[in-house]
């Protein structure tokens, strides 16, 4: 599962709360991102216990509020929202769905992170995969 952030003292602030919790974090920055904002991720494995995972989330929606009130007093920040879901497919590239921002906040009123990630990660092995046989045809 991967969080953005686009400030390093955000970033810093999940890290050391990952830190706490005993989840291990990889960090990469998003080459498609934009050279003036860069993309700051840090990526934690599928297999988190789920109450790690809640804290984790609390902290990530915290700090998204923070980083909305910075990037509101930034001109033109507000400007790019991006929404993403990124997928390792089954030959072990990994991929980032890219998500319209409105449909992503409509995503997450009736799903939780997980269950948006699940979806998009079934979608994106199907058309990665072999054509699979018709639904309406017995297997």
């Amino acid at each position: 599962m991967d969080y953005v952030f686009f400030s390093e003292r955000l970033r810093d602030d999940f890290l050391a709360r990952a830190a706490e919790l005993g989840v291990s974090c990889a960090l990469a920055t998003d080459p498609a991102a934009d050279d003036e904002v860069p993309a700051l991720l840090v990526t934690i494995a599928d297999d988190v216990a789920e109450e790690a995972l809640d804290v984790l989330e609390a902290r990530y929606d915290e700090l998204m509020e923070e980083q909305s009130g910075e990037a509101a007093e930034e001109a033109g920040w507000l400007d790019n929202r991006v929404a993403g879901v990124s997928v390792a497919l089954d030959d072990g590239s990994v991929r980032t769905i890219r998500l319209e921002p409105g449909l992503a906040n409509r995503l997450l009123q009736a799903f939780s992170v997980e269950e948006i990630h699940d979806l998009v990660t079934a979608v994106a092995r199907s058309l990665a995969g072999p054509e699979e046989p018709r639904l309406c045809k017995k297997v």
